[in-house]
């Protein structure tokens, strides 16, 4: 239906964004799965879509934690 499409795209285009944002900082787990998750939505393979979505919650978790900690150490 055209709802799940436009949040399918929007999903696509979030982590389309995403990929390229977190490959210039360096961040390339993020960058990774959010390349993988792009071409998930494509292929419609909702499972994953929402495993893939898990992995880059993790993923930016452990990201912000290890920013974080650079940001805290010692001068």
């Amino acid at each position: 239906d055209g709802c799940n499409a436009a949040s399918a795209r929007d999903v696509e285009m979030a982590a389309h964004k995403l990929k390229s944002s977190a490959a210039m900082v360096g961040a390339m787990r993020l960058a990774a799965i959010s390349q993988s998750l792009e071409e998930t939505v494509q292929r419609q393979d909702w499972r994953m879509v929402e495993l893939q979505l898990q992995q880059l919650q993790e993923a930016r978790t452990a990201y912000v934690r290890a920013v974080e900690a650079y940001l805290a150490r010692p001068c």
